[in-house]
Formats: structure tokens, sequence, C-alpha cells
């Protein structure tokens, strides 16, 4: 992989919500197999775990100039123009370092709304584009000790998902008839 363009943490967490939140815009999990078609189960249904696992390469950012330069310097995002005038914005800001910072507010109001719902959140970096303090803002967003991992290298990153595949498969109880 090679890092590249903007970064915003808390929207691609939001789409990560999105897909297992029981609400449109996704309402049924196709089946396969011998396993029917379904409705996307409520949040607090016991039979599933509502689990997310985050990744990031980088820091919140907006990607100033180059190839991404599309207005003024700023590239769109799911919050407009950020260095255009509060009618093309969301930010409350036309300041990239004030935005960015908005990012970053914004990324742990939605941690903390996935966990309310009670999904539990793993969220794993990687690479040198993570500044200490974004690694520490990941650590407060996922669940607790033992669900934020930050790797150095490749092997780093798969000891972190044989981690998560062992947590949930410990704590998975599977009754039969």
């Amino acid at each position: 992989m090679n890092a590249y363009g903007p970064t915003m943490i808390g929207e691609g967490l939001s789409w990560g919500w999105r897909a297992i939140s029981p609400g449109a815009p996704f309402t049924k999990v196709e089946g396969s197999g011998s396993l029917a078609a379904t409705t996307i189960a409520p949040y607090g249904d016991a039979r599933w775990q509502k689990i997310i696992v985050l990744m990031t390469d980088g820091d919140n950012d907006l990607a100033y100039g180059g190839s991404w330069k599309t207005m003024n310097g700023t590239a769109y995002s799911a919050y407009g123009y950020s260095g255009e005038s509060m009618t093309y914005n969301r930010f409350g800001t036309t300041s990239a370092s004030s935005s960015e910072s908005v990012l970053d507010a914004d990324m742990l109001t939605i941690c903390n709304s996935v966990k309310s719902a009670g999904i539990t959140l793993y969220v794993a970096s990687f690479g040198s584009g993570v500044s200490t303090s974004t690694r520490s803002r990941l650590q407060t967003c996922s669940s607790g000790t033992g669900y934020y991992q930050h790797a150095n290298a490749p092997s780093d990153l798969a000891a972190f998902f044989n981690h998560i595949g062992q947590d949930v498969i410990n704590k998975s109880i599977y009754v039969s008839k």
C-alpha cells in the first residue's frame, strides 16, 4: 500500500457504522449457501456481536495542494471545501489547521457514539504517517486496552488481526440443540 490523498478517519468510521446499523441505508444481509438473507440485527441482539475494525495510515488531513487541489488549494470532503468561505464548507472555519482540529474532535465524537451503541471498536494504525497525538486519539477511540495497536511493520498488523480474531472467538458462545 502507498499512502496518498486526504484522510478523514471519522468519515470512514461513520460508513463502517452505517454498514452494521439496523437502519438505512443498509438494512439487509444477503444469504449464501445454507444461510438465508436476513435483516441486520438490532443493537443489543444477544445472537450477534457488532464489531468494527477501524484502520488508518495517517492523521486526519485534507491533502492540500498536489493533484488533490481542486478549489483554492483545498480538496472537497464530506464537510465541503475547507479553505473556502463558510458558504462552501461545514468546518466552521477556513483555516487548514482549525479544519483538521474539527476533524479530530468529530472523530472522537463518532468513536464515542459507536461505543455507546454497544459496538466493539478495534483500531489499527500503521506506518510513519500517524503522529503521536493521533495515536493517542485512536487509543481513546478504541474500546479500551487490547483494542488498539500501532503497527510499524506488516507483521505487527498481522499479529493484531490474529489477536482480534482470537478475541472475537473467545467472546462468542455457540449454542446448538
